[in-house]
């Protein structure tokens, strides 16, 4: 099956409610992606700046709003790469770096503190947040090669989307993506 197919996902065990009806959005595309926007933006207020967002802060429900919303491998990448190619371009431009993204995501030094983590947490939250790094440098290279993971694994596809929307969307918040 090539990387552009229309496979259907499968089905999550334990389905969370949306936070938004899908049916109010188009039933194209780009109303699945403003739909996965809204429903992820719930997570995304100015008060979230900062807090936490990762394993067992979000993460599993984000990522199962996006397997809900964008029920198959292709719309997924296709909204996957407007994320990716958005933070991409803060990156080129210098805009926006890693340190900010850990920062608007909550496992910098302050957030850490701030929110309690455990050390088991922290590094768990920083573990996670490497493989949705190291694709967001691949689309920058347009490194197809260290995108092989992300084309394949659907689940790993949907959690770095999880990351790379959370992260715009904070930094929205902040306008350190200058929009």
């Amino acid at each position: 099956m090539g990387i552009f197919s229309k496979r259907t996902l499968p089905a999550t065990s334990a389905t969370s409610e949306l936070p938004i009806r899908v049916s109010d959005y188009s039933d194209s595309l780009e109303g699945r992606a403003e739909a996965a926007t809204a429903a992820l933006a719930t997570l995304a207020r100015a008060s979230d700046v900062g807090r936490p967002f990762g394993p067992g802060f979000g993460l599993e429900q984000a990522r199962e709003w996006l397997l809900q919303i964008l029920p198959n491998q292709s719309e997924l990448q296709a909204v996957g790469h407007v994320a990716g190619d958005t933070l991409a371009a803060g990156f080129r431009s210098k805009r926006i770096d890693f340190d900010t993204i850990d920062k608007v995501l909550g496992i910098d030094g302050e957030g850490v503190r701030r929110f309690g983590l455990s050390r088991r947490q922290e590094a768990a939250n920083i573990q996670a947040i490497e493989g949705a790094k190291e694709t967001l440098v691949a689309m920058a290279r347009d490194d197809l090669l260290a995108l092989r993971r992300w084309h394949d694994d659907v689940s790993f596809m949907a959690e770095v989307l999880a990351y790379h929307q959370m992260a715009v969307l904070r930094l929205e918040l902040t306008r350190d993506l200058g929009q």
